[in-house]
Protein backbone atom coordinates (compact mmCIF):
# COMPACT_ATOMS: atom_id res chain seq x y z
CA UNK A 1 0.00 0.00 0.00
CA UNK A 2 1.96 2.93 -1.33
CA UNK A 3 1.32 6.34 -2.82
CA UNK A 4 1.01 6.36 -6.63
CA UNK A 5 3.02 9.59 -6.88
CA UNK A 6 6.10 9.05 -4.67
CA UNK A 7 5.86 5.24 -4.52
CA UNK A 8 6.47 5.40 -0.75
CA UNK A 9 4.42 3.35 1.71
CA UNK A 10 1.55 5.12 3.41
CA UNK A 11 1.83 5.67 7.17
CA UNK A 12 -0.05 7.53 9.89
CA UNK A 13 2.28 10.57 10.02
CA UNK A 14 3.84 12.52 7.11
CA UNK A 15 2.53 10.16 4.44
CA UNK A 16 -0.98 9.72 5.78
CA UNK A 17 -3.35 8.87 2.89
CA UNK A 18 -5.70 11.71 1.87
CA UNK A 19 -8.78 11.44 -0.35
CA UNK A 20 -8.92 14.15 -3.04
CA UNK A 21 -12.45 15.28 -4.17
CA UNK A 22 -11.91 13.51 -7.50
CA UNK A 23 -11.65 10.20 -5.65
CA UNK A 24 -7.91 9.54 -5.88
CA UNK A 25 -5.81 8.78 -2.80
CA UNK A 26 -2.52 10.63 -2.41
CA UNK A 27 -0.20 10.94 0.57
CA UNK A 28 -0.18 14.25 2.43
CA UNK A 29 3.46 14.93 1.62
CA UNK A 30 2.89 14.77 -2.13
CA UNK A 31 -0.13 17.09 -1.90
CA UNK A 32 1.89 19.62 0.09
CA UNK A 33 4.63 19.62 -2.56
CA UNK A 34 2.23 20.50 -5.37
CA UNK A 35 2.34 24.16 -6.44
CA UNK A 36 -1.39 24.20 -7.13
CA UNK A 37 -4.30 22.71 -5.20
CA UNK A 38 -5.04 20.00 -7.70
CA UNK A 39 -4.89 16.23 -7.76
CA UNK A 40 -1.42 15.16 -8.99
CA UNK A 41 -3.00 12.16 -10.69
CA UNK A 42 -5.79 13.74 -12.79
CA UNK A 43 -5.19 17.49 -12.24
CA UNK A 44 -8.68 18.05 -10.75
CA UNK A 45 -8.65 21.25 -8.68
CA UNK A 46 -9.81 21.49 -5.06
CA UNK A 47 -10.20 24.54 -2.83
CA UNK A 48 -9.21 23.51 0.72
CA UNK A 49 -5.76 23.06 2.21
CA UNK A 50 -4.21 19.58 1.83
CA UNK A 51 -4.25 19.17 5.62
CA UNK A 52 -8.03 19.66 5.62
CA UNK A 53 -8.74 16.92 3.10
CA UNK A 54 -10.34 13.81 4.66
CA UNK A 55 -8.18 10.86 5.53
CA UNK A 56 -8.71 7.55 3.78
CA UNK A 57 -9.82 5.68 6.90
CA UNK A 58 -10.31 2.34 5.17
CA UNK A 59 -6.68 2.41 4.06
CA UNK A 60 -5.53 3.52 7.52
CA UNK A 61 -7.28 0.53 9.05
CA UNK A 62 -5.47 -1.82 6.70
CA UNK A 63 -2.16 -0.15 7.58
CA UNK A 64 -2.87 -0.60 11.30
CA UNK A 65 -3.76 -4.28 10.80
CA UNK A 66 -0.55 -4.83 8.87
CA UNK A 67 1.49 -3.19 11.64
CA UNK A 68 -0.21 -5.34 14.26
CA UNK A 69 0.61 -8.41 12.19
CA UNK A 70 4.24 -7.36 11.98
CA UNK A 71 4.33 -6.79 15.74
CA UNK A 72 2.88 -10.18 16.56
CA UNK A 73 5.35 -11.94 14.23
CA UNK A 74 8.47 -9.83 14.70
CA UNK A 75 11.53 -9.70 16.95
CA UNK A 76 13.19 -6.42 17.93
CA UNK A 77 16.96 -6.77 17.94
CA UNK A 78 17.40 -3.56 19.93
CA UNK A 79 14.93 -4.42 22.71
CA UNK A 80 15.81 -8.14 22.59
CA UNK A 81 12.13 -8.97 22.88
CA UNK A 82 8.98 -9.24 20.81
CA UNK A 83 8.49 -6.04 18.83
CA UNK A 84 6.20 -3.28 20.06
CA UNK A 85 4.56 -0.49 18.09
CA UNK A 86 7.34 1.99 18.84
CA UNK A 87 9.86 -0.48 17.41
CA UNK A 88 8.45 -0.17 13.89
CA UNK A 89 10.10 3.17 13.12
CA UNK A 90 12.96 3.25 15.62
CA UNK A 91 14.49 -0.23 15.88
CA UNK A 92 15.72 -3.10 13.74
CA UNK A 93 13.13 -5.85 13.36
CA UNK A 94 13.48 -9.50 12.43
CA UNK A 95 10.70 -11.38 10.71
CA UNK A 96 9.45 -14.67 12.09
CA UNK A 97 11.61 -16.65 9.68
CA UNK A 98 14.67 -14.58 10.54
CA UNK A 99 13.98 -15.07 14.25
CA UNK A 100 13.83 -18.86 13.74
CA UNK A 101 17.20 -18.77 11.98
CA UNK A 102 18.64 -16.70 14.81
CA UNK A 103 17.38 -19.25 17.36
CA UNK A 104 19.09 -22.10 15.49
CA UNK A 105 22.33 -20.13 15.59
CA UNK A 106 22.07 -19.69 19.36
CA UNK A 107 20.91 -23.26 20.08
CA UNK A 108 22.21 -25.61 17.37
CA UNK A 109 20.87 -29.14 17.09
CA UNK A 110 24.00 -30.59 18.66
CA UNK A 111 23.46 -28.56 21.82
CA UNK A 112 20.25 -30.43 22.65
CA UNK A 113 21.97 -33.78 22.26
CA UNK A 114 24.79 -32.55 24.45
CA UNK A 115 22.28 -31.46 27.10
CA UNK A 116 20.60 -34.88 27.03
CA UNK A 117 23.94 -36.52 27.81
CA UNK A 118 24.58 -34.12 30.68
CA UNK A 119 21.15 -34.79 32.21
CA UNK A 120 22.14 -38.38 32.90
CA UNK A 121 24.63 -37.16 35.49
CA UNK A 122 22.40 -34.48 37.05
CA UNK A 123 21.40 -35.40 40.61
CA UNK A 124 19.47 -33.38 43.16
CA UNK A 125 20.42 -33.69 46.81
CA UNK A 126 19.18 -32.20 50.05
CA UNK A 127 17.08 -29.08 49.52
CA UNK A 128 17.38 -29.50 45.74
CA UNK A 129 15.62 -32.87 45.96
CA UNK A 130 12.80 -31.31 47.99
CA UNK A 131 12.34 -28.56 45.41
CA UNK A 132 12.38 -31.08 42.55
CA UNK A 133 9.71 -33.22 44.22
CA UNK A 134 7.59 -30.09 44.81
CA UNK A 135 7.87 -29.07 41.15
CA UNK A 136 7.02 -32.56 39.92
CA UNK A 137 4.09 -33.12 42.30
CA UNK A 138 1.89 -30.12 41.47
CA UNK A 139 -0.59 -30.48 38.57
CA UNK A 140 0.71 -27.26 37.00
CA UNK A 141 2.74 -24.14 37.76
CA UNK A 142 2.08 -20.49 36.98
CA UNK A 143 5.36 -19.05 35.73
CA UNK A 144 6.48 -15.41 35.75
CA UNK A 145 9.86 -14.58 34.19
CA UNK A 146 11.17 -11.03 34.70
CA UNK A 147 14.18 -9.35 33.11
CA UNK A 148 15.03 -5.84 31.96
CA UNK A 149 11.65 -4.39 32.89
CA UNK A 150 9.79 -7.11 30.97
CA UNK A 151 7.75 -10.03 32.26
CA UNK A 152 6.58 -13.22 30.59
CA UNK A 153 3.67 -15.09 32.18
CA UNK A 154 2.48 -18.59 31.46
CA UNK A 155 1.30 -21.92 32.86
CA UNK A 156 3.21 -25.18 32.54
CA UNK A 157 1.31 -28.41 33.25
CA UNK A 158 3.00 -31.53 34.56
CA UNK A 159 2.66 -34.41 32.10
CA UNK A 160 4.55 -37.60 31.29
CA UNK A 161 6.68 -35.65 28.84
CA UNK A 162 10.29 -36.38 29.80
CA UNK A 163 11.38 -32.91 28.69
CA UNK A 164 9.13 -31.28 31.32
CA UNK A 165 10.42 -33.62 34.01
CA UNK A 166 13.99 -32.87 32.98
CA UNK A 167 13.19 -29.15 33.02
CA UNK A 168 12.03 -29.28 36.65
CA UNK A 169 15.13 -31.22 37.66
CA UNK A 170 17.37 -28.63 35.98
CA UNK A 171 15.45 -25.78 37.63
CA UNK A 172 15.75 -27.38 41.06
CA UNK A 173 19.44 -28.07 40.46
CA UNK A 174 20.46 -24.72 38.94
CA UNK A 175 18.05 -22.07 40.25
CA UNK A 176 17.92 -20.60 43.74
CA UNK A 177 14.34 -21.31 44.79
CA UNK A 178 12.63 -19.89 47.86
CA UNK A 179 9.11 -20.54 49.06
CA UNK A 180 6.88 -17.53 49.40
CA UNK A 181 4.77 -18.03 52.52
CA UNK A 182 2.49 -15.21 51.45
CA UNK A 183 1.20 -17.39 48.60
CA UNK A 184 -0.32 -19.89 51.05
CA UNK A 185 -4.09 -19.53 51.50
CA UNK A 186 -5.08 -17.79 54.70
CA UNK A 187 -8.17 -18.71 56.72
CA UNK A 188 -11.01 -16.22 56.45
CA UNK A 189 -10.84 -13.55 59.15
CA UNK A 190 -13.14 -13.98 62.12
CA UNK A 191 -16.17 -11.78 62.24
CA UNK A 192 -15.62 -8.59 64.19
CA UNK A 193 -16.91 -8.82 67.75
CA UNK A 194 -19.57 -6.23 68.42
CA UNK A 195 -18.76 -3.69 71.13
CA UNK A 196 -19.54 -4.63 74.72
CA UNK A 197 -22.36 -2.14 74.84
CA UNK A 198 -24.15 -4.07 72.05
CA UNK A 199 -23.90 -7.37 73.98
CA UNK A 200 -25.15 -6.14 77.35
CA UNK A 201 -28.92 -6.11 77.84
CA UNK A 202 -30.49 -2.72 78.25
CA UNK A 203 -30.65 -1.58 81.88
CA UNK A 204 -33.91 -2.26 83.67
CA UNK A 205 -36.19 0.64 84.20
CA UNK A 206 -35.73 2.37 87.54
CA UNK A 207 -37.95 0.84 90.21
CA UNK A 208 -40.39 3.37 91.53
CA UNK A 209 -40.26 4.08 95.27
CA UNK A 210 -42.17 1.77 97.57
CA UNK A 211 -44.67 4.44 98.33
CA UNK A 212 -45.66 4.51 94.68
CA UNK A 213 -46.32 0.72 94.63
CA UNK A 214 -48.44 0.46 97.83
CA UNK A 215 -52.12 1.15 97.38
CA UNK A 216 -53.41 4.19 99.20
CA UNK A 217 -54.91 3.37 102.60
CA UNK A 218 -58.65 2.94 102.70
CA UNK A 219 -60.49 5.85 104.13
CA UNK A 220 -61.84 5.22 107.61
CA UNK A 221 -65.60 5.19 107.77
CA UNK A 222 -67.00 8.27 109.35
CA UNK A 223 -67.70 7.84 113.07
CA UNK A 224 -71.24 6.90 113.89
CA UNK A 225 -72.99 9.41 115.99
CA UNK A 226 -74.77 7.77 118.93
CA UNK A 227 -77.02 9.55 121.29
CA UNK A 228 -75.60 8.06 124.50
CA UNK A 229 -77.89 10.01 126.69
CA UNK A 230 -80.95 8.77 124.89
CA UNK A 231 -79.82 5.13 125.24
CA UNK A 232 -78.65 5.44 128.85
CA UNK A 233 -81.84 7.00 130.09
CA UNK A 234 -83.97 4.26 128.64
CA UNK A 235 -85.04 1.31 130.66
CA UNK A 236 -82.29 -1.32 131.05
CA UNK A 237 -84.35 -3.95 129.37
CA UNK A 238 -85.50 -1.76 126.50
CA UNK A 239 -83.86 -1.15 123.18
CA UNK A 240 -81.37 -4.02 123.60
CA UNK A 241 -80.58 -4.40 119.87
CA UNK A 242 -79.73 -0.72 119.40
CA UNK A 243 -77.50 -0.73 122.46
CA UNK A 244 -75.62 -3.87 121.23
CA UNK A 245 -75.06 -2.39 117.77
CA UNK A 246 -73.73 0.84 119.21
CA UNK A 247 -71.28 -1.03 121.43
CA UNK A 248 -69.97 -3.17 118.52
CA UNK A 249 -69.24 -0.15 116.36
CA UNK A 250 -67.50 1.75 119.13
CA UNK A 251 -63.66 1.31 118.96
CA UNK A 252 -61.98 -0.34 121.94
CA UNK A 253 -65.27 -1.35 123.49
CA UNK A 254 -66.21 -4.97 124.01
CA UNK A 255 -69.56 -5.83 125.41
CA UNK A 256 -71.28 -9.00 126.38
CA UNK A 257 -75.01 -8.89 126.13
CA UNK A 258 -76.96 -11.49 127.94
CA UNK A 259 -80.31 -12.26 126.69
Amino acid sequence: MECEICLEAFDQAARVPKTVPCGHTVCLQCLQRCERRECPTCRTAYSVAPESLPKTFALLKLIEQREDSRLSRGWCSDCRAAAERRCLDEHSLLSLKAAERRLKELVPAGALQEAAALLQDVQCQGEEALHALTLLSAPSWDIALRAGGRQLNGTLANTDNPLIKALWVVVARSATLTQDRRAEPNPPPAAARPPAAALDPPPAAARPPAAALDPPPAEAPPPREVDVGDLSLSDPGARQEEKAAALQEAQGVFASIEK
